[in-house]
């Protein structure tokens, strides 16, 4: 174990070559954690293998599209002078982040809906019901699908650490480059040609749509304030721009529609309603 996660033949040990030597274990990692909910709605025969398929690439999508942000945060890890301190720290982010990635899939898994901005209109024991209203239901198997992603990084790391192949360094700022322009891209591309809502909504990556949702409900909050003045800034409610499901909107202004996985670019002004249905109790 002496020679694990030390640079290859070479190769300068710096950030840069220690990432991309380390990025490829995210991949399968990655693959594992798309495959989760789609398998899971295989088996109740609700989704087809082009829904699967659609699902993995729009989460390897996500995966190229989180490389700005995420390597920036795995930077300075990346410099820890002890290259096992470094693995253990940048492994420790990446599981994190799958982690997260699982967390909003079983949310869906087990609410039907896709976590947006109504989160911001819930209280944290209104996200624990919703999220553990049908857990009579979900076996240990179930949860395996936020572990086994990161028991894969995990051996990824370990064998990468001992391997003397590594991607060049200097493709760390392109890929990083690409990820940002890839949110130019629709939310899920490729699912416009699926049939039903429904699936479409499966085959999307669930933090893309949290991200995306989010961001739209912020800047319609910052022109809100922004017509009313400093003098008359009141909380932006969360259903003046998307309407928690299931929740009433009988006092607040008409939701604007949320977003779609076949919406134009996450940072366009437009975007296609999309049905969430009601909210698991």
């Amino acid at each position: 174990m002496t020679d694990i996660a030390l640079p290859p033949t070479g190769v300068a040990d710096t950030a840069s070559a220690r990432l991309m030597r380390w990025l490829p274990a995210l991949v399968p990692a990655q693959v594992l954690m798309a495959l989760w909910v789609p398998v899971q709605l295989v088996r109740e025969g609700s989704v087809t293998s082009t829904v699967v398929g659609l699902a993995v690439a729009n989460q390897l999508l996500f995966l190229l599209r989180a490389l700005p942000l995420l390597g920036l945060l795995s930077w300075p890890l990346a410099m820890v002078r002890s290259p096992r301190w470094a693995v253990g720290a940048v492994g420790t982010l990446w599981a994190l982040f799958l982690m997260l990635q699982s967390s909003l899939e079983r949310y869906y898994l087990t609410s039907r809906v896709p976590l947006g901005a109504d989160l911001y209109a819930y209280s944290l024991s209104e996200i624990r019901t919703t999220s553990s209203g049908t857990s009579a239901q979900i076996s240990v198997v179930d949860y395996l699908g936020v572990f086994l992603p990161v028991v894969v990084l995990c051996l990824g790391l370990w064998w990468l650490g001992r391997r003397s192949v590594s991607l060049r360094p200097r493709f760390l700022p392109g890929l990083q480059l690409i990820g940002l322009t890839t949110w130019a891209l629709p939310l899920a591309p490729g699912a416009r040609m699926l049939e039903s809502e429904a699936a479409r909504t499966v085959a999307t990556s669930k933090t893309a749509y949290f991200i995306a949702d989010s961001m739209r409900w912020w800047m319609a909050k910052r022109d809100l304030q922004r017509r009313m003045g400093p003098s008359e800034e009141t909380p932006m409610p969360v259903d003046s721009v998307v309407a928690p499901s299931g929740a009433s909107t009988d006092t607040t202004p008409a939701a604007a529609p949320a977003w779609s996985p076949t919406a134009a670019p996450v940072w366009s002004p437009t975007a296609a309603p999309v049905d969430t249905g009601p909210v698991a109790p």
